[in-house]
């Protein structure tokens, strides 16, 4: 048997209980759904394993061979599309932590069939890394994780020993704060994050010493993912992004520290921090080829205030219609709290902060259209001001700010200010001087596999430049 390198991962990572059933609920007809244009790359991935580990003992072990079987009669040997590289290393990792429920009371021809496939699969992960992982910025999570399988299972199955000069040249490279580009989504660097610590757990199991940059990539992955949060068990609401996983967020212990706000901006993102006040800032990337720049969301310590609406995970989609449609409608600029056009120009951001408070200027030319944005958060951590300034817009300028599922909100008569109570009851103030305020429904999305009513702000400015300001009322 494989040494298991992670403890308990049933216990430390959990998916929606919408998916959870959900998946239960695919589990017979498994061949069908690895085999549509929906499911595969996850069928692939083995992105369902985490769901089915989280149903009760029997059901577990039930609906994991059931996908097990599935696999292994479709994608049992190599085909192209199904052992791409990342896929591959993903459907490793996941392997090696849910071993235990795939084996659970099944013959030796069916344990033997697994370690074979993981052993292939290895030696799959070690060809590819000669040919390509020297040169490959995004082989950080390729070559930690054929390391991981060189160290779980026996030399004989040659996989070849673990380390190497891909993985140290992947690993000095993360430890100088050079990240993928792929860490612009939250979940992804929070998998690269979770693939390291198993890295260092599986060499102090076998009591070798790790590779000398591991403990810094770390440490790095450990700031960036921190900087990333605005609680202790979610992701700040990022355009098209979600909570997380909070059992394994809490579980990574992260850090949640100033340090990470140069990890942030080498990806194009900001955060700013006044008292309890967090705004997390997204002004886009030439590289990425997504949108919502420009937006922010606004945390009042663990309250959230103003959000990106978010949008159901690609695997919420895979499992569940509704979601495949939400995530759909989401993927969207009116889902991000930011101006309602020039969808994919990402912004210039330049950040000053003094003894008056933190200001963020962010600013996008398309064509002949210009927008600037400017937040200020008050060294009393009680208000976040804005300037928005749009000259040549394609159509009327109208700035958008949802606001979290259980706000509830009151425009006041003279028709520029609008009170938001939040669920716990913290009374919020929106204001503006010169633009027409509508109340709007939106929806919240935060929380992967469910979308919930709420509410958003609409602002259409008067002239090219509007001012508006978030401030706490008690």
């Amino acid at each position: 048997m494989p040494l298991r390198v992670l403890h308990q991962p049933e216990q430390s990572s959990r998916p929606a209980e919408p998916l959870i059933a959900a998946c239960a609920k695919l589990a017979p007809k498994a061949a069908a759904w690895g085999n549509s244009d929906a499911g595969w790359w996850h069928f692939e991935r083995f992105d369902w394993l985490p769901a089915c580990a989280a149903l009760p003992h029997g059901d577990a072990v039930r609906c994991a061979q059931q996908f097990m079987t599935a696999w292994l009669e479709q994608s049992g040997q190599y085909r192209p599309r199904a052992w791409s590289r990342r896929i591959t290393a993903a459907r490793l990792f996941t392997l090696l932590q849910y071993l235990p429920i795939l084996q659970q009371g099944r013959d030796a021809p069916w344990r033997e069939a697994i370690l074979d496939t993981i052993a292939r699969q290895g030696r799959h992960l070690r060809r590819m890394e000669k040919r390509r992982g020297d040169s490959d910025p995004s082989f950080l999570d390729v070559s930690v994780t054929r390391s991981l399988v060189a160290l779980c299972m026996p030399e004989d199955r040659g996989i070849g020993v673990p380390g190497g000069h891909v993985l140290d040249t992947s690993l000095t490279r993360l430890a100088g704060g050079h990240l993928p580009l792929d860490w612009r989504v939250a979940e992804d660097a929070l998998t690269s994050l979770n693939l390291l610590d198993a890295l260092q757990n599986a060499y102090i199991a076998r009591r070798l010493s790790p590779p000398a940059p591991l403990a810094e990539a770390r440490k790095v992955a450990r700031l960036y993912v921190g900087g990333l949060m605005d609680a202790p068990d979610r992701f700040a609401a990022l355009p098209c992004g979600h909570d997380g996983d909070r059992q394994k967020l809490q579980r990574l212990h992260l850090l949640r520290r100033e340090e990470a706000d140069g990890l942030l901006a080498g990806l194009g993102l900001r955060r700013l921090q006044q008292g309890k006040l967090l705004v997390h800032a997204d002004l886009g990337h030439d590289d990425a080829g997504d949108f919502g720049a420009g937006s922010f969301s606004l945390t009042d310590g663990d309250e959230r205030v103003v959000i990106n609406c978010g949008a159901p995970s690609s695997f919420a989609a895979a499992v569940t219609p509704a979601m495949a449609k939400w995530r759909s409608a989401l993927l969207s600029v009116p889902a991000t709290s930011t101006l309602d056009e020039m969808a994919d120009t990402p912004a210039r951001g330049k950040l000053q902060s003094s003894d008056e408070g933190s200001v963020l200027t962010m600013t996008r030319r398309h064509g002949g259209a210009f927008h600037q944005r400017r937040l200020w958060l008050a060294p009393s951590g009680d208000n976040v001001r804005g300037e928005d300034v749009c000259r040549n817009p394609a159509k009327d300028a109208l700035y958008r700010f949802h606001l979290p599922a259980g706000a509830t909100v009151t425009r006041l008569d003279d028709k520029l200010t609008v009170d938001i109570r939040l669920a716990t009851g913290k009374l919020w103030r929106f204001a503006t001087g010169s633009a027409r305020v509508d109340v709007a429904e939106s929806v919240d999305a935060t929380r992967d596999g469910i979308v919930e009513p709420s509410h958003q702000i609409e602002l259409y400015p008067e002239r090219e430049g509007v001012r508006w300001a978030f401030t706490r009322q008690d």
